[in-house]
Parts: C-alpha cells; sequence; structure tokens
C-alpha cells in the first residue's frame, strides 16, 4: 500500500504506468458483480472498478448514491445514481471506449462543455480525462468495451470509420429505437445478474450476453451522428471560465483561492466571474470555492492515502482557519461530522 500512497492525487486524477485495462484488474476485484449502496460521494467515486474519478458534491446534504456493475471478458457496464449534483473529473481504464446513456427521462447533464440531451450518448476512450456535471437526482447507464474488441467487431461488420467518430466526438446523436433497444438490454441484464450474480460468472452465460451487448451497440452506432454545438460562444466562454477556476483552486491548496484570485487569474470581473457561476451551476463563486474545499477536505479524511491524519491538519491545508466554522459548515454539506469521516477511514479504504 505504501508504494501507492505515494503515487495517489486525492485531487487530480493520475495515469497508470503501463497499459492498464480489465486483463489486470487494476483494483485487485476478481467477482464479476458487485452491487453497491453508499451514503458518501468519496466512496461513491471510488467504487466503479478500474475507472479514476473524483466527485465534488455541490449541493448541501446527506449524499445517497447507488452502483450496480458487471464485468464479462472485454466488457463492462453499469446503472450509476446519484442524489446531489455533482462536478466530476473521470478517467475511463486505458485501451477501452466508454458509451454513457443518461436515463430518458433524466435532467440533462454535461460533459465538458457539451449538453447530453434525451436523445444523445456520451462517449470517451479510456486513459483520456473528462469532465461531467450532473444535476441532482441523476442516473446514467454506462458501458465499456475493450478496445480491441471494439475494432475488431467494427471492421469485421464493414464500419471501421465509426472509430474516429469515436475518437473525435463526445456526445453522438443515436436513433430512438435503436438507443432504447440499447438501455433495455443493460438494464435486463443488471436486473438478472442482481438476482442471480453467480450466473454471471458462467462461460457461456458470459460470452452470450457480451456478444449480444455488442450487437445491439454495432447496430445503435450503425446510424450514429454527431452533435453540432448548440450553445452560444458566450455560453461555452462561461463554462470554460467555471471549468478553469475549478481546475485552480485544485492545483493550489495552500494559497487558499478567493473570488478576487479568480477574478485576477481568469482575467475577468467580479460581476462576469458571478453571472458565469450562476448561469453554469446555479451557485456563487464563493459557494462554489467552499464547497470544492469541503470536498477536498472530505477526501483527505477519507482516503487511505491521505498524508494527514487529523481534521485540523486537512482543514488548515484548505484554508480553513476557524475550525469551529468548518465544521458546522462540513455537517451542513455532507451529513456527518468530520471527525466520524476520519474515524471512518479504515471501512471506506475498502472502496479502493
Amino acid at each position: 500500500m505504501s508504494s501507492k500512497k505515494r503515487e495517489i492525487d486525492l485531487h487530480h486524477l493520475w495515469q497508470e504506468q503501463g497499459t492498464g485495462g480489465p486483463a489486470q484488474e487494476p483494483l485487485g476485484r476478481s467477482e464479476c458483480v458487485r452491487l453497491r449502496r453508499t451514503e458518501d460521494v468519496y466512496a461513491h467515486a471510488c467504487h466503479i472498478t478500474a475507472w479514476q474519478q473524483l466527485y465534488d458534491q455541490l449541493r448541501p446534504g446527506a449524499f445517497q448514491g447507488e452502483l450496480d456493475e458487471v464485468w464479462l471478458k472485454g466488457l463492462q457496464f453499469f446503472r450509476e445514481r446519484t442524489s446531489h449534483a455533482l462536478h466530476q473529473s473521470c478517467m475511463v481504464w486505458p485501451g477501452a471506449f466508454w458509451f454513457g446513456i443518461p436515463f430518458a427521462t433524466q435532467a440533462q447533464g454535461y460533459i465538458g462543455r457539451r449538453q447530453i440531451d434525451t436523445e444523445s450518448i456520451a462517449v470517451r476512450p479510456g486513459g483520456r480525462e473528462f469532465e461531467l456535471s450532473t444535476p441532482d437526482d441523476y442516473g446514467i447507464l454506462g458501458l465499456v468495451v475493450d478496445r480491441g474488441l471494439l475494432q475488431e467487431q467494427l471492421e469485421f461488420q464493414g464500419q471501421a470509420q465509426t472509430l474516429c467518430l469515436l475518437e473525435e466526438h463526445t456526445v453522438l446523436h443515436l436513433d430512438a429505437a435503436h438507443k432504447q433497444r440499447l438501455c433495455m438490454y443493460i438494464d435486463e441484464a443488471l436486473e438478472v445478474a442482481a438476482k442471480a450474480p453467480a450466473s454471471m460468472g458462467t462461460p457461456a452465460v458470459g460470452k452470450q450476453l457480451s456478444h449480444e451487448l455488442l450487437l445491439v451497440l454495432l447496430a445503435a452506432l450503425q446510424g450514429a451522428q454527431t452533435v453540432d454545438l448548440d450553445c452560444s460562444v458566450t455560453s461555452l466562454r462561461k463554462r470554460q471560465i467555471v471549468s478553469r477556476a475549478r481546475e485552480y483552486v485544485l492545483d493550489n491548496p495552500s494559497d487558499h483561492v478567493t473570488v478576487l484570485d479568480l477574478c485576477q487569474r481568469l482575467h475577468v470581473s467580479q460581476r462576469t466571474l458571478q453571472n458565469c457561476f450562476l448561469e453554469v451551476i446555479g451557485r456563487s463563486p464563493m459557494n462554489y470555492l467552499k464547497a470544492v474545499r469541503l470536498n477536498a477536505v472530505h477526501r483527505e479524511l477519507g482516503s487511505p492515502y491521505s498524508t494527514f491524519n487529523t481534521v485540523q491538519d486537512a482543514a488548515m491545508a484548505w484554508g480553513f482557519w476557524h475550525m469551529g466554522q468548518f465544521s458546522r459548515d462540513y455537517l451542513t454539506h455532507f451529513g456527518a461530522r468530520p471527525s466520524h469521516t476520519l474515524a471512518e477511514r479504515a471501512r471506506l479504504s475498502t472502496a479502493w
């Protein structure tokens, strides 16, 4: 554990040395089916096998997360539900492609600066960081396919050009019927896995299910179309400002970044910064900065890889100087005291 501890960055994603991928089982788990229910945003972000994820919980209150996940040969699929609005930094395991399909009745989220509407899916290759912004009570289906396996099948089916589409675009529009069929297959497979998890480990079942999912995915991708960026240049700039602000805060924990610091760093007025944050995430820059810093301390207190062993040290590292006010803010935001999170560190470490 000690060698890995030196490599972990609790506030930025880190690139694995080597090729990674499902065959190596980076988290050391061999079971095919995992069903998780969490009340901690940090633990929830750690649960998706072989991914790297950082979740910032933006709205105060006790978090609820659900994750149902199945691993087959060269293929991973899951259903995720989160109770609170989140800003996520994500990286899929190298040598793969991820397809993210929001629930049909879902409020719209964003991948980077692009909106994921009800007719579209999100796509990203493995080993590359991307950002997701999701609203309260969000649900999404995920399908991750080994790149070599997907490329082989695309070429065999005469769809080799689709690989370039997946590399270059983050959002694709799918035919409604094909998208519904893909969602149905994933949902039904997850339901069977939850009721009879041992069946997923049967070679015949695993092969049949993975091939059927691949066929449904290939059919959906055959008619996939790129999605034009439908927001204005002004809206894009506002999202970029918010994204750069978050990155700067996490890059400079000891500087206790303030609203004035962001204005100077991003070359914008306080009014412009305020408008950007209110439009993009519905919160003021000051409230957002506090949320990001609280989440950073939350990760430090909950992670076995943290170098901080006291609440005060972790809080002060992120600019919280009034311990009484910090404890109250922490309790309001996460529904638990910071001392409780620290005490639970050993239990939460099993998520890694």
